[in-house]
């Protein structure tokens, strides 16, 4: 039964969200288990001796959220129109977060992700070792590991949204190099590189569109997008076999025109501790400090 609700991912092509084009690289080596905002709630799930699994989750999503909802409040305050924009929704209090999710993944020696941006506001990430990279001033670069007990905080494409590009969503991607596992490891011990990622991802019926203070009026400024239709094309693109070749095509175009942008990425990289997230200094990655429980009984 919990087979459904903690789903091991499969042919993933992330690369593919990006460029929109067939499949065409080998397999990422790595297993991913995720757990959806859904399956975390369900009623109908015994979750038995893995129910640290939904509690961890709800509570980690719960401080990500608020702390975003704080930083965001002074440049939601002016919002108006629709009650389905994330603008709006924030400053009513009434964003659920509710196509959230958490990740878990683990690499071997010489493991990999694709490069991809993440497709809500923001990424939270937990890992054991180095082998992240990010795409920033126009070339691929080692991620700084953060301090003990410290987790990354990056832009996702619904971030780059709401500031209208003002902060670029992080092309990142994973290579977990040997001498590093085995720098880390115990003597005759197989090392791994784990993650635990947790992706703050706005309602399936949020519309998502520029905040107003970063408005230009000009005709320049990013259209809004329902989230549940941006997430599905990047589920779509990302997984073999949901869409038809003509369908596909016309999803790749789409989401070549969005995403085209992220491929010179350019953003100011943050280094040092930070409890908070400055979006107006236009953060392209943070390193936090979570003042919650990460043991066995809460997470993995």
């Amino acid at each position: 039964m919990l087979d459904r609700h903690l789903r091991l991912s499969g042919s993933e092509d992330l690369s593919r969200t990006l460029l929109g084009e067939a499949k065409y690289h080998e397999p990422d080596k790595r297993c991913a288990f995720g757990l959806s905002e859904s399956s975390a709630k369900s009623q109908f799930v015994d979750w038995g001796d893995l129910k640290w699994a939904p509690e961890g989750y709800m509570a980690l999503k719960a401080a990500v959220a608020k702390m975003f909802e704080s930083e965001v409040a002074s440049l939601c305050s002016a919002e108006q129109g629709s009650r389905d924009l994330l603008g709006v929704k924030l400053r009513l209090g009434w964003e659920k977060w509710g196509r959230s999710g958490l990740r878990h993944c683990v690499y071997p020696a010489e493991g990999t992700c694709s490069s991809h941006t993440d497709y809500g506001v923001v990424t939270l990430q937990f890992s054991n070792g180095p082998g992240l990279e990010v795409f920033a001033h126009g070339s691929w670069q080692v991620l700084e590991e953060p301090p003990e007990g410290g987790a990354l905080l990056f832009a996702g494409d619904m971030l780059e949204r709401m500031t209208n590009g003002q902060i670029k969503a992080l092309p990142h991607r994973v290579h977990v190099q040997t001498d590093s596992l085995e720098a880390q490891s115990d003597p005759g011990k197989r090392g791994v590189r784990q993650s635990h990622i947790l992706f703050l991802q706005p309602d399936s019926d949020t519309w998502v569109a520029p905040l107003r203070p970063y408005l230009l009026n000009n005709g320049n400024d990013l259209d809004p997008i329902r989230y549940g239709d941006w997430h599905q094309m990047k589920v779509n693109l990302a997984f073999d076999g949901l869409l038809g070749r003509e369908e596909s095509d016309i999803v790749a175009q789409r989401v070549r025109l969005v995403c085209s942008f992220t491929q010179g990425g350019d953003g100011d990289s943050t280094s040092g501790q930070e409890d908070r997230v400055r979006l107006q200094n236009r953060s392209l990655v943070c390193f936090i400090q979570l003042s919650l429980p990460l043991d066995g009984r809460n997470g993995p």
